[in-house]
């Protein structure tokens, strides 16, 4: 599975991809596509575990927005003034890391 180049890397990948998958890709394929085969190359063993991915929600945060209750994100005793901008320093790196390093050693050196 790894000794597949890119190319043949990805098409086999997108034959696995659930058709609801593939149907969310259409309006920005390209973006998702490098972001979402970074992900399974880094998570899977065998194709068939999309599936399993997908069905477990692995893929919900590219496609829908989350739902975040802004009192769960305060950490013990920090204000919410200290955590919005620890926040906004973290959006801030993570959005300097470029498209092809974006992968979670790179995320994690980078924060």
């Amino acid at each position: 599975m790894l000794k597949l180049d890119d190319d043949k890397y990805r098409a086999k990948v997108f034959e696995f991809l659930p058709e609801e998958l593939k149907e969310k890709f259409s309006g920005e394929l390209e973006k998702t596509e490098k972001i979402i085969f970074k992900i399974i190359k880094e998570r899977i063993s065998k194709f068939s575990e999309i599936d399993e991915m997908h069905e477990i929600g692995e893929f919900n945060y590219l496609f829908d927005k989350p739902e975040i209750k802004k009192e769960k994100m305060i950490f013990k005793d920090a204000t919410c003034e200290s955590t919005k901008n620890i926040l906004k320093e973290l959006k801030e790196k993570i959005e300097e890391i470029d498209e092809e390093d974006f992968v979670a050693e790179k995320i994690k050196e980078k924060i």
